[in-house]
């Protein structure tokens, strides 16, 4: 057995290959093995704790053991040649309830394929899943969680965070992540109700209507006429009406060419009085504004699209590619492809 490797894990920067390098986990992660991530309370003695732990897997037949341990977290990479059966998780269970006062576990099964960030990941995530499901269960494998369920769980934070906060902008954002997700995943429309209504369950929220819904579109179109009402974006708060008014135009037609004297003889305002109080309320011009938000909205598009330069410049609402070349460059020091390519080499880092 090899242990007692420390990582900051506030640095979010874990080096992998050097810790295989100098505990010898290389060696094992060609036949297959197990990441546990626990979040425990210890004992007293947390290093007797930490070492009957690994004594006792090994006492089970999983040689070759390194773990690490970072703040309330201990993380072991165990040998193993297949994904752990209920009876050795039943088993573990009990062996965590008589050495920690209280845990939670999450772990993750692979090999070299599947690259141990990635797995050390998976065990993260269904680590959050059991603290955020508050399930009376305290392992939980990431392999148990079906499709749905984790694509659910990856946008629900920002999802419910912008719900709490009362961020229309960005609870639309995640929804139509989490939708997309769904549609390129290929997720059964009913796995998909199932999944968001077991969710919103634990917050006391019913979304039991999704179940009469027969398309991903129906239920997002559903989704959001049934938050929107109750979440009013931070942004606005306390604003007139008339600039809310016009705000909201300017969200449903920034892809058109608009300006104030339409916006305001459309809503039956005066143009020269929402002028001056749309500046006032905002620090902005009407016409500053609508570019503020076009550029949002075509940073999103290079983030998660793979749309031409050119192509995005329509798609929010700029006739001319050249000025719209001009804004983003004052905007962000570089042009669109220029971003375009750096946001694909984050997604590539990502995915390493």
């Amino acid at each position: 057995m090899r242990c007692g490797f420390a990582f900051d894990t506030r640095t979010n920067d874990l080096d992998f290959q050097k810790i295989c390098d100098q505990t010898g986990l290389d060696a094992i992660i060609n036949k297959g093995y197990l990441t546990l991530l626990l979040d425990v309370k210890l004992k007293e003695s947390s290093n007797e704790s930490i070492c009957a732990t690994a004594q006792w897997l090994h006492d089970n037949g999983h040689k070759n053991i390194c773990f690490i341990c970072e703040d309330h977290r201990i993380v072991y990479m165990i040998a193993m040649t297949n994904i752990p059966t209920s009876n050795e998780i039943h088993d573990l269970e009990e062996h965590l309830q008589t050495n920690y006062i209280s845990y939670k576990a999450g772990a993750a099964y692979g090999d070299r394929a599947h690259g141990i960030r990635n797995v050390y990941k998976n065990a993260d995530f269904a680590l959050k899943y059991i603290e955020f499901m508050k399930l009376d269960s305290r392992v939980v494998c990431y392999h148990q969680l079906n499709p749905g369920t984790c694509l659910t769980q990856q946008h629900f934070g920002r999802l419910y965070e912008a719900y709490q906060r009362k961020q229309l902008n960005s609870f639309k954002q995640t929804l139509d992540e989490l939708f997309a997700d769904f549609m390129s995943n290929t997720i059964a429309p009913d796995a998909a109700a199932n999944a968001l209504v077991e969710t919103w369950r634990v917050h006391k929220i019913d979304l039991s209507f999704l179940r009469k819904l027969t398309s991903l579109n129906a239920m997002h179109a559903s989704l959001l006429s049934f938050f929107t009402p109750s979440i009013q974006d931070n942004a606005t708060k306390g604003l007139p009406e008339s600039v809310m008014a016009i705000i909201l135009y300017i969200e449903e037609h920034y892809a058109e060419p608009i300006d104030l004297n339409t916006a305001a003889s459309n809503l039956n305002l005066s143009y020269a009085y929402t002028s001056t109080l749309f500046k006032k309320s905002m620090g902005l011009s009407f016409s500053q504004y609508v570019n503020r938000y076009r550029m949002q909205k075509a940073v999103e598009l290079l983030d998660h699209t793979n749309c031409f330069v050119y192509e995005v410049a329509e798609k929010v609402g700029f006739e001319s590619n050249k000025y719209f070349f001009k804004k983003f460059k004052e905007k962000h020091n570089m042009t669109p492809n220029e971003y375009q390519r750096r946001s694909i080499h984050r997604g590539l880092e990502l995915d390493a």
